[in-house]
């Protein structure tokens, strides 16, 4: 129930680059926060945001909306 490039690109990830986003300090972590900013940008531009600042990813739908009620709340 994803289209094949989503799975291409989790399995070269999870073959290739597999490390913590924004943690490590070695090569694999570099590359995987490479890809990381990479896709924020992609994104930022296809939803036509200012810039990959403003695009925040989240694990599912609930913490998404979670985020956006407590920040709303403020």
């Amino acid at each position: 129930q994803k289209p094949q490039c989503v799975i291409d690109a989790m399995v070269d990830h999870l073959e290739r680059h597999n490390a913590n986003v924004a943690r490590a300090m070695h090569q694999l972590g570099a590359e995987s926060s490479e890809a990381f900013e990479t896709a924020r940008d992609v994104v930022a531009r296809f939803i036509g945001a200012p810039s990959r600042d403003e695009v925040v990813f989240t694990k599912n739908a609930s913490e998404a909306l979670n985020l956006v009620a407590n920040t709303l709340a403020w």
